[in-house]
């Protein structure tokens, strides 16, 4: 199965034309912001970024992936542009089935933010900030 879903990844992969291209933040008209709503501390830090966007008067899309557990977890209700799903959304493949998963994927952002990114930078300290 596991062979399955990446054959079929890879062959969705070689079909996607995005252009990648550098932008600052005067000329963006849009932005897409992505992360785990399971995590509070991301889910307000997307709502944060989403708000200074907003006012910096770009298009903000959100989408959150909610991982449900428990009986008693609900997904947080959509409202403006911020888009939950979980996994009931997603095909057995992996691949949204939605059509509100599809059409915010299948967008163009000038912005992409990501905040799944959980490495952590770590650097050894130089010799000078070394105490005996």
């Amino acid at each position: 199965m596991k062979f399955i879903g990446e054959y079929l990844l890879k062959r969705k992969l070689s079909k996607l034309s995005r252009t990648i291209r550098f932008k600052s933040l005067k000329a963006a008209n849009s932005v897409l912001i992505i992360y785990n709503c399971t995590d509070e501390k991301l889910e307000v830090a997307a709502r944060n970024f989403g708000r200074y966007f907003i006012e910096e008067g770009l298009t903000v899309n959100s989408i959150a992936y909610y991982a449900v557990t428990g009986k008693q977890a609900k997904i947080p209700k959509d409202e403006l542009s911020f888009l939950y799903y979980d996994k009931s959304d997603l095909n057995s493949y992996q691949f949204p089935k939605t059509r509100k998963v599809k059409r915010i994927i299948n967008e163009q952002y000038d912005l992409l933010i990501d905040l799944n990114n959980n490495c952590l930078l770590y650097t050894s300290p130089s010799p000078r900030d070394r105490t005996r």
